[in-house]
């Protein structure tokens, strides 16, 4: 099975999303969550070193998954848009800071972080019967709105696995390319973050 990256029939930005475009990617994200773990662990296993990863639910595989993301993380080059965006303009002498300060995920990595959050919200799931799967819904355009998370019904716990996983990679990129503010980005440590999350569970 070939690896193909994850494509949204309503794109993704989430808090754009009417609530009938955030059914739409929800279901899309849940019928599609089989096939793309599968797709992912055969990523992983093809990596010199890490030929034996399984995702089996353990934490033995939470703690691979990290160290194999950290491995796979990208930048990309940026677009004539984001250059604009970010003031990249002629004659600007701040050029060359705001370019090498300004990384974006590469769209491999940013789909390698679906797919991991996928398996990181399954887990928690499993583990923890009081959670489910369901769409973000309050405060209506906060962090989580739109998005699928995993929530106990009262809200006590949310996480968006998706979110927290791209982000805190996002960072470790930014670290690891010099961004001056990231210096803790370097502990990226998939398991670590499994046992916070948990944590916030128990009442």
């Amino acid at each position: 099975m070939p690896y193909t990256l994850f494509t949204s029939p309503v794109g993704f930005n989430c808090i754009e999303m009417t609530r009938t475009q955030a059914k739409q990617f929800f279901e899309h994200f849940m019928n599609q969550m089989p096939e793309r773990i599968q797709m992912l662990s055969l990523e992983v296993r093809e990596t010199s070193g890490f030929e034996a990863w399984i995702p089996d639910g353990s934490e033995q595989s939470v703690l691979g998954l990290g160290l194999w993301l950290k491995d796979q993380a990208k930048a990309r080059e940026l677009t004539e848009e984001d250059r604009q965006q970010i003031g990249i303009i002629d004659d600007n002498p701040l050029n060359e800071w705001i370019a090498r300060t300004h990384i974006e995920m590469s769209a491999k990595t940013y789909s390698y972080s679906i797919d991991s959050g996928m398996y990181f919200g399954e887990i928690i799931r499993t583990r923890h019967p009081a959670t489910a799967w369901r769409i973000g819904s309050k405060p209506k355009r906060g962090v989580n709105y739109n998005r699928p998370v995993v929530a106990t019904e009262d809200d006590y716990f949310i996480i968006d696995p998706v979110g927290w996983i791209a982000n805190s990679l996002h960072g470790y990129l930014l670290y690891r390319h010099g961004v001056p503010g990231y210096a803790s980005a370097r502990n990226f440590d998939l398991l670590r973050d499994l046992h916070e999350r948990e944590r916030h569970i128990q009442r």
